[in-house]
Order: structure tokens, then sequence, then C-alpha cells
């Protein structure tokens, strides 16, 4: 007779753990269906990684939220030339760039390394260093697109 098995999972910030209940106390006894709190006689929890594999597959439902949002294409700046470093932090350059105080947060599009969204911590207008670590080498890159208005969903 097969014998029913009892999957749950959480999300603790990004990370995803898939558990499965423990059916036997230390005692040997066998428990019932399993509820999400369930606690063994000595207070231990019965919820485990799983012992076993997992055939016929297990279907998780999620919701998706965004981190940001683009509220204007047309704010952008496109005059970046690449990135280095500044006392530890990420720092795009380039010329002619907006100093505007209302810039809080940036996403970079087009860059071989360093795509999606940026808090700002300086702005000038031949760089802006942002809250990002990086401790390397200055690069030239082309085709980096900043977006600047920005709702950072934080």
């Amino acid at each position: 007779m097969a014998s029913s098995k009892y999957y749950a999972y959480y999300i603790r910030g990004r990370q995803l753990a898939v558990v499965q209940h423990d059916y036997t106390l230390g005692s040997g006894q066998t428990l019932s269906q399993p509820g999400l709190n369930s606690v063994g006689a000595r207070g231990d929890v019965l919820w485990k990684s799983p012992t076993e594999a997992v055939t016929d597959g297990i279907e998780i439902e999620y919701a998706y939220s965004p981190r940001y949002r683009i509220n204007d294409i047309e704010d952008k700046s496109t005059a970046l030339t690449g990135y280095d470093e500044s006392s530890g932090l990420l720092k795009f350059t380039g010329s002619g760039l907006s100093t505007d105080a209302a810039i809080t947060h940036i996403v970079i599009k087009g860059s071989q390394k360093w795509n999606g969204l940026h808090k700002i911590n300086t702005l000038n207008a031949n760089y802006w260093i942002v809250e990002t670590k990086y401790n390397g080498a200055a690069v030239t890159e082309s085709g980096i697109t900043a977006y600047t208005d920005i709702d950072a969903l934080l």
C-alpha cells in the first residue's frame, strides 16, 4: 500500500525551501496528516529536508513582484561610456550626465555586467556613483542606457 507524502515550501528573502513531513516521532509512533505547525512530543519541528527523491514533481504557486518600475522610458541617459571603482563602489563614467537630485535610482540596460536596478550614491556631470560594491579596473563600454525616472519597490 502506498503511503501519502506531505510537502510544503517556504520563502525567506530570495531563498526557497521545500520540506517534507517526518512521520515518526523518536518513539516510532506514526503521525496522521500534518499541519504546518506540527511539533513533535519533545518540541521537535517535524518538517525537514526531503529524505528521498521527488520523482512526480511538485507544483509551487507564487506571485511575482517587480523590484522597480520605469515610469518614462524617454527619461534616460545614453552618455555612459564605461565604469570604474570609487572607494569600493561602482562608478559609471560619461559626460554631460544629469545631476538632478530627484534621481535616487537608475536602471541600467545594455551593459555586459551591470544591468538592473542601482541606488544612487553621488551624481556628477562626469560620473554617477551607485551603492553597488565593485573592486576592479576601469572598463570602457558602449551602448549602456541608464533609465532615470524609476520607482524602486524595495
